[in-house]
């Protein structure tokens, strides 16, 4: 997912290399927050507890991207709710 991101933003939104990890940082942030979290979930509730609605989100967000973002750059409206 994260190399097809990327050839996302460079190739399709023409964005440069700056540009598409810039815009890949919510996400980095956003995994630091819900690994950690995740992790004490995990500890507490079991691993599967965790790993089954994180998965559905997963793909919600990658549902909401297929469905929503196109060829003309909105990344605050379209990129960010699927990408985070």
């Amino acid at each position: 997912m994260l190399f097809g991101t990327v050839l996302f933003l460079r190739e399709v939104w023409d964005y440069d290399i700056v540009q598409a990890g810039l815009g890949l940082m919510p996400l980095a942030v956003s995994s630091l927050f819900t690994s950690w979290i995740g992790g004490r979930l995990g500890n507490r509730y079991g691993e599967r507890a965790v790993a089954v609605p994180g998965s559905l989100i997963v793909a919600a967000g990658m549902a909401w991207m297929a469905w929503r973002v196109g060829a003309h750059p909105e990344f605050v409206r379209e990129w960010l709710p699927g990408g985070t």
